[in-house]
């Protein structure tokens, strides 16, 4: 899917390789394929609705993205901004009696088909008598709102202490990895011996990527300020603001950086995007730090596999990867 989005962004076949390769040297996308989380899933809902709004397939965006809120709440994001970009084009292509036709098919495509797939989602727990809360109202409508009402309170009132909560703010710089295991197990030929699945994204391509998504959001204010619209700048930066950016606004409630999957495709765009300008901008300069570059990202997902895959390590091999003391 990251392939396809690519080649439709940039239309070069080195740079759709690229974001291939980076989303396949990254630790956090190996660990949840890995590992049955929602996320994942979602991750997966969200690139593809991606791909079809690039193709201006907007009915079938809107099917995949109510797929995307059935599997998790914070796709609603991605609902909103996807949806007020389809309104924004339709306002800015059309006027007067023109733009009633496309102003109600962005409402049906945006507003009530994921409304009604999500519903859809249910049918289900509606269809049991034995479901939770099912039987809470006669009504089932009734029902069905006071779940929903019973999981908003949850989600919004969830601020117990974690060992591995982790602030949005150090999401991007890998702050606070979370431990998906951890054991003490025998047979690594030492005293001791260390086993861990650890989320961390690939630090060098995490770090590097914070760098691009900045240098993205950068050109894409200068592109609005001077009405150069860039379709691959306006993607990735929909896409960091819709999956990102609302995280922010939880500061009290208890949140883990493994969500961080759900919009990691927009960092590795935002990546090859930066990409992209030092090939074209330095000429041999570029493409031999470029090269450098992904020969670093390489050999630094290579050092960290082991915690990616849970292999056993000797402590003092599983020590050394542990470059800072929040990631244990």
């Amino acid at each position: 899917l990251i392939a396809r989005i690519a080649h439709k962004l940039f239309r070069d076949t080195f740079l759709t390789g690229l974001a291939s390769g980076l989303m396949a040297l990254d630790g956090l996308a190996l660990v949840h394929s890995r590992t049955a989380l929602l996320d994942n899933f979602l991750a997966l809902f969200i690139l593809l609705a991606t791909l079809l709004f690039i193709s201006k397939q907007y009915w079938w965006t809107g099917v995949v993205l109510g797929c995307a809120m059935a599997t998790k709440w914070s796709a609603l994001y991605f609902v909103i901004a996807f949806g007020a970009i389809g309104l924004y084009r339709a306002f800015t292509h059309h006027s007067g009696r023109a733009l009633i036709k496309p102003t109600a098919q962005r409402v049906m495509q945006f507003g009530l088909i994921p409304i009604a797939v999500y519903i859809s989602s249910w049918i289900g727990w509606i269809a049991s008598n034995r479901g939770w809360d099912r039987n809470h109202s006669s009504n089932v409508f009734l029902s069905f709102i006071y779940y929903h009402r019973e999981m908003l309170g949850f989600h919004t009132g969830l601020v117990e202490k974690h060992s591995y909560d982790s602030n949005p703010w150090g999401w991007m710089i890998l702050a606070r990895p979370t431990s998906f295991f951890y054991g003490s197990p025998k047979g690594c030929g030492a005293n001791s011996c260390s086993q861990e699945v650890l989320a961390l994204g690939t630090p060098f391509l995490w770090w590097l990527g914070t760098v691009a998504v900045i240098v993205v959001f950068g050109l894409w204010i200068r592109s609005a300020i001077t009405r150069r619209v860039d379709p691959a700048l306006t993607i990735i930066v929909t896409g960091m603001a819709a999956g990102y950016l609302p995280w922010f606004f939880f500061q009290k409630r208890t949140v883990f950086s493994f969500y961080a999957i759900a919009f990691e495709p927009f960092v590795i765009l935002a990546l090859v995007y930066c990409a992209r300008a030092l090939k074209s901008n330095y000429g041999r300069t570029g493409e031999f730090l470029l090269a450098s570059l992904i020969t670093l990202i390489f050999l630094n997902f290579i050092y960290f596999l082991p915690l990616y895959m849970g292999e056993i390590l000797t402590y003092d091999a599983w020590h050394a990867r542990m470059w800072f003391t929040s990631w244990i």
